[in-house]
């Protein structure tokens, strides 16, 4: 299970969350309250408006004291209106701070809120390059264990680098390339260069049916194959065909030891 983030600044981002939080409800008290002083401002505008035509309605009638009180009635009624009015621009002032307050503790939660996005992203890549690693890690590791496990191909044997030739007689021959010191195509025309000694005895006694047999043999031999121990062993493949071999065994050397 992969590690969890975690933001050591969250404490912060909480308590910035609650005062923000807290700024929005001191705005919406404010606006709750202007719009009361609205709305009492309309009620003193609708009294102010009957007071006066009552007075009218008094003084064509010639009732002076209703007037006089209707008129005391309209100067309470503009008292209070002036009242509201004055609360009210001091709602508006109050309002006014409110939402600056509001607009910057927004502003410092959106600061530690993209601080913490960042940090977050930061931690998901870590997260995908560890993984990564830890897979290539893994995969390495199966790479290396099928190495080893892998059993030798059909050219590659356990203790011995051989290739499978051919010598003139058709018999078989299982050749060690890491000891090919040289390689010489349709071989030598005569025993003098492969076999001094037994060329010469060969020549001396022509009258032995094998060893003329194995003169004829030598002398029209395809390849010449020199070790560097010193001992020469001659086969039919040309020598394109044991370089083949000797390529393909290398590779499947390198397949073997790179798990490839």
């Amino acid at each position: 299970m992969g590690a969890r983030f975690r933001f050591t600044l969250q404490p912060l981002l909480d308590r910035r969350r609650r005062a923000e939080e807290e700024k929005r409800q001191d705005l919406e008290a404010c606006r709750y309250a202007l719009e009361g002083g609205s709305r009492e401002l309309e009620l003193l505008a609708d009294s102010r408006r009957h007071c006066l035509e009552r007075i009218v309605l008094s003084a064509q009638t010639g009732s002076t004291p209703q007037i006089r009180l209707l008129e005391a009635l309209l100067g309470s009624v503009d008292t209070a209106a002036v009242r509201v009015c004055e609360r009210r621009t001091e709602v508006e002032a109050a309002y006014e701070r409110a939402r600056n307050a509001l607009t910057a503790a927004s502003r410092e939660r959106r600061v530690i809120e993209k601080l913490k996005e960042r940090r977050r992203l930061a931690f998901q890549a870590e997260e995908a390059r560890r993984e990564e690693l830890e897979l290539d890690e893994s995969n390495a590791r199966c790479r290396e264990h099928a190495r080893r496990n892998r059993p030798p191909s059909d050219g590659v044997r356990k203790g011995g680098s051989v290739i499978a030739l051919t010598r003139l007689n058709g018999q078989p021959v299982m050749l060690n390339c890491e000891l090919i010191e040289s390689v010489a195509q349709n071989g030598p025309s005569s025993l003098d260069e492969v076999y001094p000694e037994r060329s010469r005895r060969a020549r001396d006694d022509t009258a032995c049916p094998e060893r003329a047999k194995r003169v004829e043999e030598l002398g029209t031999a395809e390849t010449v194959v020199t070790l560097t121990t010193g001992n020469v062993v001659v086969v039919r493949e040309p020598m394109d065909e044991i370089e083949r071999k000797v390529i393909e065994y290398k590779r499947k050397i390198h397949a073997a030891r790179t798990g490839t």
